[in-house]
C-alpha cells in the first residue's frame, strides 16, 4: 500500500480561497467550453468529410473558438492542442494533405513551449502531442523531423516511472519503421517493426496490434516476399468488425493490400473475388465521400490481373502519374499503392517503384 503524504498546509484568509475558488470556477467553465468546441469541430468534420469541402483548418479552429467567446491562446494547453490535433489528424487524412493543418499545429506547440511551463502535469498530452506532430512530419515526407520528435516522445515516455511507455510503444515504434522504410532502410524497418509486435500484450491496443500486422504485411509485399501472407491470414475478423474498430479507411487499405497481394503471388482468383467483394462493400461508400480514386484505381488492378499486358502498355505509367494530385504534397499510402502498379509497368518491385515515385514528389 502506498502512503500519501498531505502537504504542508498554510492558513488561508477567506479573501484568497474566494480568489482561489474563482480561479478554479473559470478553468472548468472553460474546460467545459473547449469541450463544446471539440464537439462543435467534429460535427463540421463530418459534414466537411460528407461533402468534400477544403477549407482552411486554423480558420475553422479559431471561428470556432471566438464562437465560444474565449481566445485560443487564453485556453491552449496540451490538453487542448491534443484535441485540435486529433481532429486536424482526421482532416488531412480525409483529404490525403497533411500540409493543410501543419503550419498551424506547429505554431500553436511553439506557443505553449514558449509558456515555459512543464507538461508534466499533462505528460499523457504531452506525448500525444508530440506523436502528432511526428506523425504529420512523416505524412509530408519529412522523415528526419518526425524522427527527431519521436526521439523527443521516447523521453517523454520514461517520465514519471516511464507510466505512458507501455500506452505509446507500439504506436512509436510503427511510426518510427515506417519513417525508415520510406527513408531506405527497408531491413531496419522491417526488423523494428516485427519487433514491436512480438512485443505485444494482451493488454496492448488492438488497433495497435493491427496496425502493426498490416504495416508488416505492406512491407513484405512491396519486397514481393511471399511472407506477407502469414500475416494477412492473421486478419481474422470480417470487414464490419475492422470498420467498427479501425475505421473505414483503414479497413479499405487493408482490403486493397490483400488484393494487391494475391495478385502479386498469382492467386488471381482469390484477388478477383476479393475484388468483387471490395466494389460491392465500398463503391457506395466511395461516392459519398468523393473517393472515386479508389474505385478507378481498384478497377485498373482489376484489368491488370485480367489482362496483364495493360501494364506494358505506352501510356500506362502516364496515366497512373495523372492520377496523382499535383496541387498538394501527395498522401505517402497513395503513392505506395500507385507505386505497385508503376512496378507492374517498369518490372520492378512495388518498393522500388513507390521510393522512385515518392522522390520524385517530394522535390518540389
Amino acid at each position: 500500500m502506498v502512503a500519501f503524504h498531505k502537504p504542508t498546509q498554510y492558513p488561508t484568509t477567506p479573501a484568497s480561497s474566494a480568489a482561489q475558488y474563482q480561479v478554479n470556477t473559470q478553468q472548468m467553465q472553460r474546460e467545459a467550453q473547449l469541450n463544446i468546441g471539440y464537439a462543435l469541430l467534429r460535427k463540421e468534420l463530418h459534414d466537411i468529410h460528407l461533402k468534400g469541402k477544403v477549407v482552411d483548418f486554423r480558420t475553422l479552429v479559431l471561428g470556432t473558438v471566438k464562437q465560444l467567446g474565449v481566445s485560443l491562446n487564453e485556453v491552449l494547453t496540451y490538453k487542448s492542442l491534443y484535441q485540435m490535433l486529433f481532429i486536424a489528424n482526421e482532416y488531412a487524412t480525409m483529404n490525403h494533405n497533411f500540409t493543410l493543418v501543419e503550419p498551424f499545429i506547429k505554431r500553436s506547440y511553439e506557443f505553449i513551449e514558449s509558456k515555459k511551463e512543464s507538461g508534466d502535469n499533462q505528460l499523457y498530452y504531452h506525448i500525444y502531442v508530440i506523436y502528432f506532430l511526428a506523425n504529420i512530419n512523416f505524412r509530408n515526407h519529412r522523415f528526419a523531423e518526425s524522427q527527431s520528435y519521436l526521439t523527443h516522445m521516447s523521453t517523454l515516455m520514461q517520465k514519471q516511472g516511464s507510466r505512458y511507455h507501455s500506452r505509446f510503444y507500439l504506436r512509436q515504434q510503427l511510426l518510427l519503421a515506417l519513417n525508415l522504410h520510406f527513408s531506405g532502410k527497408p531491413a531496419e524497418a522491417l526488423s523494428i517493426a516485427e519487433k514491436a509486435l512480438k512485443s505485444a500484450t494482451k493488454k496492448s491496443a488492438p488497433e495497435d496490434v493491427n496496425d502493426l500486422r498490416v504495416c508488416i504485411a505492406m512491407f513484405l509485399v512491396q519486397q514481393r516476399n511471399r511472407s506477407a501472407l502469414k500475416y494477412m491470414a492473421q486478419f481474422t475478423h470480417t470487414d464490419a468488425w475492422y470498420e467498427k474498430k479501425l475505421g473505414m479507411l483503414w479497413s479499405i487499405r487493408k482490403a486493397l493490400m490483400e488484393i494487391l497481394m494475391h495478385a502479386q503471388f498469382e492467386n488471381e482468383e482469390l484477388a478477383l473475388a476479393r475484388l468483387k467483394s471490395f466494389k460491392r462493400r465500398y463503391k457506395k461508400y466511395l461516392e459519398q465521400v468523393n473517393e472515386q480514386r479508389v474505385m478507378e484505381f481498384a478497377l485498373i488492378v482489376e484489368r491488370c490481373i485480367l489482362k496483364p499486358e495493360t501494364a506494358r502498355h505506352p501510356d500506362f505509367k502516364a496515366g497512373i502519374v495523372k492520377m496523382m494530385n499535383p496541387a498538394i504534397k501527395e498522401d505517402i499510402f497513395v503513392i505506395s499503392f500507385l507505386g505497385w502498379l508503376i512496378g507492374l509497368a517498369e518490372i520492378k518491385t512495388p518498393y522500388d517503384a513507390a521510393l522512385e515515385f515518392l522522390l520524385a514528389h517530394t522535390t518540389y
